[in-house]
C-alpha cells in the first residue's frame, strides 16, 4: 500500500496471520520511505538465497538419510 501524505510517499507493509490458507490482516506492520524500501530489497534477497539454501541442504540430507 503506498500512501503520500505532505509530499512524502511511504509504502505500508502489514503483518498478516495466515491459518488455513486464509489471510488475515493484523494491526501490525510499517512504514517506510521509497529509499528505505530501495535499501531493504538487496538484504530481502540475501535472506532468501539464504534460506534457499539451507532448504536445499535440509532436503539433500533427508534424501541421504532414506538411501
Amino acid at each position: 500500500i503506498f500512501t503520500c501524505n505532505y509530499i512524502k510517499i511511504t509504502s505500508d507493509f502489514r503483518i498478516m496471520n495466515v491459518k488455513d490458507g486464509k489471510n488475515q490482516h493484523t494491526r501490525h506492520g510499517v512504514r517506510l520511505t521509497a529509499e528505505q524500501v530501495k535499501d531493504m530489497i538487496p538484504r530481502l534477497v540475501d535472506f532468501i538465497n539464504e534460506y534457499e539454501d539451507q532448504k536445499e541442504q535440509q532436503e539433500r540430507q533427508a534424501e541421504k538419510n532414506t538411501a
